[in-house]
């Protein structure tokens, strides 16, 4: 399991980028003029990784060729900003589900356990698109109302709910892998 991230930060007055991996073990740094995969090719590292990526749904992370993983402090701090801001209840219904299964995973690496049960995995899985289909009928995807072109603006609650859909294996490969630690902390 590798950690990745980038962050800004100014060589000679002028924005760079440090990029980060991290395992348990060891630690890398690389700066570049660049963020994206120009930089990810160029440092060398992450394009030679065989294991998995945990790291916070940057989009050119999905160009690396490798099982990912995503961060669910992001994910918690997106729910949290949303019940906060929308006063839905789904947001909150899905941290509490991602903590009882963090929890859960947490619980059982304290026993050696190598893996949750199937039927307590298939729980998981369950309630996480339950609570998803529930909020996808309370933020449906907006439609144009203009003849404008382009792609319509949809709401944060919409695209956060889209992401957790389209990336529900590596939003939860946490639970499905006990190697995979809930949050990319150790990148960031």
């Amino acid at each position: 399991v590798a950690h990745a991230d980038e962050s800004g930060l100014r060589v000679a007055s002028r924005l760079h980028w440090l990029h980060t991996v991290a395992s348990d073990t060891l630690t890398w740094y690389g700066v570049h003029a660049k963020r994206g995969m120009l930089a990810i090719v160029a440092h060398g590292i992450l394009p030679k990784r065989m294991a998995t990526l945990v790291h916070d749904c940057w989009k050119p992370y999905w160009q690396l060729d490798c099982e990912h993983a995503l961060c669910n402090a992001h994910l918690l701090r997106e729910l949290t900003f949303l019940h906060e801001t929308t006063h839905q209840r789904w947001p909150q219904r899905m941290i509490k589900l991602l903590l009882a299964a963090r929890d859960h995973c947490e619980a059982a690496r304290q026993d050696e356990r190598t893996a949750l049960s199937e039927r307590q995995i298939r729980r998981i899985f369950t309630r996480y698109k339950a609570i998803l289909d529930q909020a996808q009928a309370r933020n449906p995807q907006s439609q144009r109302h203009n003849k404008r072109r382009g792609r319509v603006k949809q709401t944060l609650a919409f695209n956060l709910l889209r992401r957790m859909r389209d990336h529900i294996d590596e939003v939860l490969r946490f639970v499905t892998n006990l190697s995979v630690p809930f949050t990319n902390n150790l990148g960031e």
